[in-house]
């Protein structure tokens, strides 16, 4: 048997349709964890992202924070890729 994972499509406000399944999900929930990002922690997340990399703020912050906020906007950058349709 032959197994097809079910798609949920959407249709955004210009047209632009996506597709998000299980499958993307998880493996955006894996990567964010692998990084040591945990789902409760996304917004927290992209206010360190907007001070290190918009702002150019939080000047105190180790290389391994600002490993981590790069590291989560590619994961995001990827995610968000693979929902196009």
């Amino acid at each position: 048997m032959n197994y097809k994972e079910q798609k949920i499509q959407l249709m955004l406000l210009n047209g632009v349709k996506i597709q998000l399944t299980k499958t993307n999900l998880f493996s955006f929930l894996n990567s964010c964890q692998t990084i040591g990002i945990e789902p409760d922690n996304f917004e927290k997340m992209m206010h360190i992202v907007k001070d290190h990399i918009i702002d150019g703020t939080n000047d105190h912050s180790s290389p391994f924070e600002l490993k981590q906020s790069i590291l989560f906007v590619r994961t995001l950058k990827i995610f968000l890729n693979n929902l196009k349709g």
